[in-house]
């Protein structure tokens, strides 16, 4: 691996739809590093498979505001909900300009589908791979910047901070760990999936970016709100594959066990209500029945509609022998997003000055106390835009380096790893869909006593992960246990 620079204007942590739009979006008389923790391309936003969210016409934007808000259970802060509808549209343009693709009819207009909690059609999307298309294109556009360095396979132990400024980062590089200084940090590094033994989420998140920015001291809001969402493939070996949303947005039923088409039981949209109130309806169907068989039904759709429409589930159905053309689809809700986060501004700015956030790392209170489908694309890029803009502007300030170097060894993977383990299982036992006070406390305790010194140095990467997964994991249940009453996601048992 090549040397890194001791300084640079802007360092990124994290290579998703907001790390990358945001760099894209920087002033090119600014040196930008983008560090990612595993390939540039791994990240959530690759595995996005619905779309974006997104109102083009003025007179539509109440509309998306509202349904935001229901979804959301009013818990929203709707003046920047309403930034994000209105900035938009010039936001998707904008990276449409930088080389992503959507799909359009055969004049060119773009197609738009419907998904979970959304009156109208408004979700752009790329066939059911739009993750993958979105990152393909702002990989590009970057690659062709001078000014933006992208370093994969970087790993950031801890942010530098004095006086409450921000100075820069230490990461892991060549087995030890460097400094390397800028007086403006973006932390954009996804979601908490790690802390569940079965999530959507990629396999790099473990929740790093809302820990190196909580114990310098930046504020964390809504870490109750973690969202499950309705439909992931139930297969043992792979229960994290999803099954978008869109594919219900299109025409999909859920089923339970006796063929019955359920969700009218539980809410008016039926099959296209909130996320929080189809993963609870799955569950107490499964309980009524004693089982988790529950399924969604697409085979009343035309043949080439869903090849076409739909091939990468298509494809992965039929590893699994389902052909989603005439049999059922196993389903069972897993861990999927996080509302809460890193607590910014409406320009993505936390408390510590010179650090940001965007992308689901950050809680600009958009989204609630529950996500609608397809949302978080859109805030990632209208926040990521702002923090852009802000740091375009902003007064440059240059670090005073001091060099450091410090060995690592990875002695303590193995135990870290056991331990892993041990705080996934916690978490999805007793932090899920339906929680109780006493389930809480308990888990709380049982990782509080999980015989961690965390008081010793790190000394691997699995270590530091396992670091922040317990000190998340903590924040989570300590805001589940404070707010008492059931709210969006945060369903306590009995209610």
């Amino acid at each position: 691996m090549t040397s890194m620079q001791p300084a640079y204007d802007v360092i990124i942590i994290g290579s998703g739809i907001a790390g990358l739009f945001t760099a894209m979006k920087l002033d090119s008389n600014k040196s930008v590093l983008v560090v990612s923790k595993d390939e540039l391309k791994c990240s959530n936003t690759n595995l996005a498979q619905g779309g974006v969210a997104v109102t083009f016409n003025p007179h539509d934007y109440n509309s998306h505001v509202e349904d935001t808000l229901k979804t959301g259970f009013n818990h929203n802060d709707e003046n920047r909900l309403k930034i994000m509808v209105e900035e938009g549209g010039s936001n998707i343009e904008a990276l449409m300009s930088m080389g992503v693709h959507f799909d359009c009819d055969a004049d060119g207009n773009l197609l738009l589908t419907k998904e979970g909690g959304h009156s109208k059609r408004r979700i752009v999307h790329y066939k059911d791979t739009t993750g993958q298309e979105i990152i393909r294109g702002l990989l590009e556009a970057c690659l062709e910047k001078d000014n933006i360095s992208l370093k994969d396979h970087i790993f950031v132990t801890d942010l530098i901070c004095e006086d409450d400024q921000v100075q820069g980062v230490k990461l892991i590089v060549n087995d030890r760990i460097e400094s390397v200084y800028a007086s403006k940090v973006v932390i954009a590094t996804g979601g908490v999936g790690g802390l569940y033994e079965h999530t959507t989420n990629a396999s790099i998140a473990t929740a790093d970016g809302i820990a190196i920015g909580a114990r310098i001291g930046a504020e964390v809001a809504d870490m109750e709100f973690v969202q499950f969402h309705p439909t992931a493939l139930n297969k043992k070996d792979d229960a994290h594959f999803l099954i978008s949303e869109a594919v219900r947005g299109e025409g999909g039923i859920l089923r339970n066990e006796a063929g019955e088409a359920f969700m009218e039981r539980y809410h008016p949209l039926k099959d296209l209500a909130p996320r929080s109130v189809v993963s609870k309806a799955i569950i107490e169907e499964s309980n009524k029945q004693g089982n988790q068989n529950i399924y969604l039904d697409v085979t009343h759709l035309p043949e080439d509609y869903i090849k076409n429409r739909f091939p990468n589930i298509y494809i992965k159905c039929l590893s699994y022998e389902i052909d989603m053309i005439k049999d059922l689809i196993p389903i069972v809700p897993v861990q999927h997003y996080m509302m809460g986060g890193l607590k910014t501004d409406a320009i993505g700015r936390t408390n510590i000055k010179g650090l940001y956030a965007c992308g689901e790392v950050a809680c600009t209170g958009v989204h609630g106390a529950n996500r609608m489908a397809s949302n978080s694309l859109l805030e990632a890029i209208v926040f990521a835009n702002r923090v852009a803009e802000d740091i375009n502007v902003a007064e440059v300030i240059v670090p005073d380096l001091k060099k450091s170097f410090e060995a690592i060894d990875d002695s303590s993977c193995i135990k870290s790893h056991t331990y892993k383990q041990q705080l996934k299982h916690i978490m999805s036992e007793h932090v899920f869909i339906f929680r109780s006070k006493h389930d809480l406390i308990y888990a709380l305790e049982l990782i509080e006593g999980m015989n961690v010194d965390l008081s010793k140095k790190c000394n691997s990467q699995e270590a530091f992960e396992l670091r922040n997964m317990i000190f998340v994991s903590k924040l989570i249940i300590k805001a589940a246990i404070a707010r008492e009453t059931s709210l969006g996601s945060h369903i306590i048992e009995g209610e």
